[in-house]
């Protein structure tokens, strides 16, 4: 089973909807799981949105659609779901920050989704620990797979980077990023130089990224980010807003126990009406179902395997038997016709 995820901070985004239909009306996941943060759109009523939504992704029989203040969450599947949803407000910032916490049964497996919005601020780091120890103690259970995605508002912090980055160079190579991922390659020799000083940049603001301590803290799993900071951007644009340091605040973190394969960790950058990109990504996953199916195939191939050998242990017990008797007849008549 596929299951996509996307996290995205619409910023009071009224259109959202409609950048979701464009961003997934051509996905063929299995599952799909969307966590919104500040969705506070209250110029048009809550069931009426909610209509809107279950029209656009119409192709998804099962849905589940659920607002916490400015937390929305959205799953839709082609499968049976059940959905227990509970809300992990933090304290005096209930109407924007908080997490939602949902415990999703689908095909025999038990999937745990956290939507969160944490703390903002380059300083508040011990903050949003401690916002996220809040958010695993309000979980019970056993899962299979553990999803946490959302805004962490993990930011890069300038001071851990070397004296040596250029922040504006870094900018200008990731206009070149972008401008090269919507209109292709122009100069191979000239692109091969501007990606080497793009990777090299990369790396420096990654070891400045203060989620690497937040994953370490609490066990947490991601796959390789390859795509540009998805915060912050001048709204209805691609250029950066540098009153912020440009940074990966957007994220999609795991934890397993089972097998899991990724097939896409990336962000969109083709929407711009928010100043953070949608994050998403593609997962391959083992269900309870097929896990069960694998171990039915697993006995049958053991219990023919057991049956193989005993077919052939017989065979050969049977040759013995017939050459002993031969042996003894032979000596038995021979003794007679001697004698």
């Amino acid at each position: 089973m596929n299951i996509l995820i996307l996290t995205w901070n619409v910023q009071k985004n009224k259109n959202y909807l409609v950048d979701l239909h464009y961003m997934l009306k051509e996905k063929k996941a299995d599952t799909i799981y969307i966590a919104l943060q500040e969705a506070h759109d209250f110029t048009v009523p809550w069931a009426i949105q909610k209509f809107f939504m279950k029209l656009f992704f119409k192709a998804y029989k099962y849905r589940e659609i659920e607002r916490f203040c400015g937390l929305v969450t959205i799953i839709l599947s082609k499968y049976r779901i059940t959905a227990v949803n509970t809300f992990v407000p933090f304290p005096n910032l209930y109407y924007n920050k908080g997490a939602v916490v949902t415990n999703l049964g689908i095909n025999y497996t038990n999937i745990l989704l956290v939507n969160l919005h944490l703390h903002h601020g380059v300083i508040n780091e011990a903050r949003r620990v401690n916002q996220m120890k809040m958010v695993l103690r309000s979980i019970e259970g056993r899962f299979s797979y553990i999803f946490v995605c959302g805004d962490f508002n993990t930011r890069v912090d300038v001071k851990k980077i070397p004296t040596c980055f250029d922040l504006n160079e870094f900018v200008m190579l990731s206009d070149w990023c972008n401008r090269t991922c919507r209109e292709g390659p122009l100069n191979a020799d000239a692109d091969r130089e501007w990606a080497c000083a793009y990777n090299l940049h990369m790396d420096k603001f990654k070891k400045a990224d203060q989620m690497n301590a937040f994953k370490s803290i609490f066990c947490l799993d991601e796959f390789d980010v390859k795509f540009l900071p998805s915060y912050k951007y001048h709204a209805r644009t691609d250029a950066y807003n540098l009153k912020q340091t440009p940074s990966w605040c957007d994220r999609i973190l795991f934890k397993t126990v089972n097998e899991i394969e990724c097939l896409f960790y990336g962000s969109n950058m083709l929407v711009n009406t928010s100043d953070h990109k949608p994050v998403m990504a593609l997962y391959q996953i083992r269900d309870g179902f097929e896990l069960k199916n694998m171990n039915k195939k697993k006995k049958k191939a053991k219990y023919a395997c057991y049956a193989g050998y005993t077919v052939q242990f017989t065979y050969n017990n049977f040759i013995l038997i017939v050459i002993g008797l031969t042996a003894i007849l032979w000596h038995f008549f021979g003794q007679l016709l001697c004698d």
